[in-house]
């Protein structure tokens, strides 16, 4: 798609460079441009803006497209690194809790009172 807008531009650009030449080698002659070759200037003009807008646009858009992608991604990897850390805290408190049992049964209980 934006392929297309990019040739439609080059071809616009390249009839409006023809019709500046063709008009200043007329105004060097002292020629003046008829309604016609001006309606054709204008047109070819507006058919310039008109495919730089929709290049425009259509970059945006893409841009837009890719901003929430990157954005979605962005959540994704946080929700599961938000998960991966409640879990890593969740396994530290049960292994505190296992060795405090630990010493509490062999150095705090019976092998410190010789059993």
């Amino acid at each position: 798609m934006i392929a297309a807008v990019v040739a439609l531009l080059v071809l616009a650009m390249a009839g409006l460079l023809w019709q500046v030449f063709r008009l200043s080698g007329n105004l060097s002659r002292g020629l003046v441009l008829q309604g016609t070759e001006l309606q054709q200037t204008v047109l070819l003009l507006g058919i310039v803006g008109v495919a730089g807008l929709s290049g425009l646009i259509l970059a945006v858009a893409r841009m837009r497209r890719g901003t929430r992608v990157l954005e979605y991604l962005v959540n994704k990897r946080t929700a599961e690194l938000a998960a991966a850390t409640q879990r890593a805290n969740q396994m530290a408190q049960d292994k505190a809790q296992i060795l405090s049992t630990v010493n509490a049964f062999f150095i705090g209980g019976r092998i410190r009172d010789g059993l």
